[in-house]
């Protein structure tokens, strides 16, 4: 999967399957392999969000905190508001844990980019003639 991220083609398939490496990863444990999946995912594969993702689980709610903003900053960079919000709002969660009275100040931007977005079922593909 490494190498079809690296030189194109299948690479959205491929960075999927290097998102599900790094959480599988997570959950049999091996935090130091899934910290170098998620290092490799790139911006569109969220790699900022599953960074945070990954410190959070492990109780570093600080670089938990960074990564959230920098997936944020990434996604309002690249145009892609559903992430921002996501990442927004994944912010204000640490942040309650990290300095509460910081938190609700986290909470108005989530608010605001939530409030943009509505999520709408994705089209079925055509039907196939019989």
């Amino acid at each position: 999967m490494a190498r079809v991220v690296a030189g194109g083609g299948r690479a959205p398939a491929a960075r999927r399957g290097l998102t599900r490496l790094a959480r599988l990863a997570r959950l049999a444990g091996d935090f130091p392999t899934a910290l170098q999946a998620a290092a490799t995912l790139g911006w569109e594969g969220r790699h900022h969000r599953v960074t945070g993702d990954l410190w959070w689980v492990h109780g570093d709610m600080t670089r938990a905190a960074a990564a959230y903003r920098n997936a944020r900053t990434d996604a309002e960079d690249h145009g892609v508001a559903g992430e921002a919000a996501t990442a927004q709002a994944q912010l204000a969660f640490v942040t309650a844990f990290t300095d509460p009275g910081q938190a609700d100040d986290e909470l108005e931007p989530a608010h605001q980019l939530l409030a943009g977005l509505h999520r709408a079922r994705p089209p079925s593909p055509p039907a196939s003639p019989p």
